[in-house]
């Protein structure tokens, strides 16, 4: 369903829009955790490790996807808010066949660098090696699919519609669960079976965007002779995707180099930390999709020209930021015990992750302001300050963490490096945001 954000009480608008993409959130991290509860259960501990070993290099494909369909709504936003027809159309053909060739080329590359990354630079153990990387190839297969419906996402999105990706993750779910009991507990296909069920519902998500796409949306249905490129528009998903596309790539990079710094904490660091980075997703639901909401909502108002909504309606976002960010710290708070026993942890893995959820807990808040700030910024097109801000905000991490782990603070140093980075990223968004208003000058994509 449409949604025109050029009308309305700004606040209402950037909620009801989260909304739908908070449920989608928990639907995709419910899948998600789902490998990773049966894993630890039926396989074990060892085997959740190994799963959690190229867990980086799976932030950068989704990374490099999200970027890809933030990109695309973003550029498509302004079309839709200024009524041009034609050339979102034209911006959507061009997204969707650019990623196609461009996931074929990222899958080929990802299962050339697998072993080396996850033997050689991140030291996998001995022990966990043969199903970090049987996990991580099978996985793989998954890229242009999972590629394409973040982009037919981002297409929806520009149109205002964030509602529909509540059914397709519902499609998702739903496969990911059956086909993870069937692989891996009733035909006991260890961990290959738990990345051949994510990857098939990964394929089935992307095939009920694109089936939903073309019912409900005629203006956008392909026919054989719309199978070419439009230059203008390729440059203008480009200009807009690659610094996003660069954003996610450097925050996942950088967390290969933390990943390797858990790996030679040992066992207990490596299960806890992997453990940990499934709880941190359903609390980072709603700040992500902050990011999201603010995004769309800009990029409309900016095509149709109002700039005084911009303001106003991330000044909104904020307040939800700061009562989400509250409620969702002290919720984390008092259940992370039972959360983390489903994933069958003990002993010292269990300690570590509970250290770093309390932290989490009370700086969740300053992690929903800067997805809130980064989105107002890609919405306005100018994209370059998200990119430093997230190159500055891995660096201060990796740095502090490794300076740190030579010290008495040892495996802690993982997560106590943590807030001073993310409130570093926030001032920046501070004062990217203050020089925004006070030139009032914006780049239009």
């Amino acid at each position: 369903m449409e949604t025109n954000m050029t009308e309305g009480k700004e606040w209402k608008l950037i909620l009801l829009f989260m909304l739908p993409m908070m449920g989608a959130g928990v639907l995709q991290f419910l899948y998600a955790a789902v490998d990773s509860v049966i894993i630890g259960n039926f396989i074990g501990s060892d085997a959740l490790g190994a799963v959690g070993i190229p867990g980086p290099l799976i932030w950068l494909l989704n990374g490099i996807n999200s970027g890809a369909g933030m990109g695309t709504s973003i550029v498509l936003a302004h079309f839709y808010g200024a009524g041009e027809k034609k050339r979102l159309r034209d911006g959507a053909r061009t997204a969707l066949l650019l990623y196609t060739l461009f996931g074929a080329v990222w899958t080929v590359l990802y299962l050339c660098l697998a072993k080396p990354v996850l033997w050689g630079f991140m030291n996998a153990p001995a022990e966990m090696r043969d199903m970090s990387y049987t996990y991580f190839s099978v996985y793989c297969l998954g890229i242009v699919p999972q590629l394409l419906y973040n982009v037919i996402y981002g297409i929806l999105r520009a149109h205002g519609d964030s509602k529909s990706s509540l059914l397709f993750l519902a499609v998702a779910a739903l496969l990911n669960t059956g086909l993870d009991l069937l692989f891996v507990v009733v035909f006991r296909m260890g961990v290959a079976g738990a990345a051949w069920a994510t990857i098939l519902a990964q394929a089935g998500s992307a095939a009920a965007s694109f089936f939903y796409m073309w019912k409900k949306y005629g203006n956008l249905r392909l026919t054989r002779g719309d199978l070419r490129f439009d230059r203008n528009e390729v440059f203008q998903n480009l200009r807009m995707s690659l610094p996003i596309m660069l954003q996610s790539s450097v925050a996942c990079l950088g967390f290969l180099f933390l990943q390797r710094l858990v790996n030679s904490f040992g066992s207990a660091s490596i299960e806890g930390f992997a453990a940990v980075s499934k709880a941190e997703d359903i609390a980072w639901i709603p700040m992500t999709c902050f990011g999201g909401a603010v995004s769309a909502f800009t990029g409309q108002n900016m095509g149709a020209g109002r700039i005084d909504r911009v303001r106003s309606g991330f000044r909104s976002s904020l307040w939800l930021v700061l009562f989400f960010g509250v409620f969702l710290g002290t919720l984390l708070y008092l259940t992370k015990t039972p959360v983390l026993r489903l994933f069958n942890l003990s002993g010292d893995a269990m300690l570590r992750a509970r250290e770093q959820l309390d932290l989490m807990a009370v700086f969740l808040f300053v992690m929903g302001f800067h997805n809130a700030a980064s989105g107002l910024m890609q919405g306005v097109g100018q994209v370059r300050l998200p990119a430093f801000a997230s190159i500055v905000n891995l660096g201060t991490r990796i740095g502090l963490a490794y300076w740190m782990a030579g010290t008495e603070i040892g495996f802690r140093s993982i997560y106590y490096s943590m807030p001073p980075a993310w409130i570093l990223t926030a001032f920046l968004y501070m004062v990217g945001y203050r020089r925004l208003t006070r030139t009032h000058t914006v780049e239009k994509g």
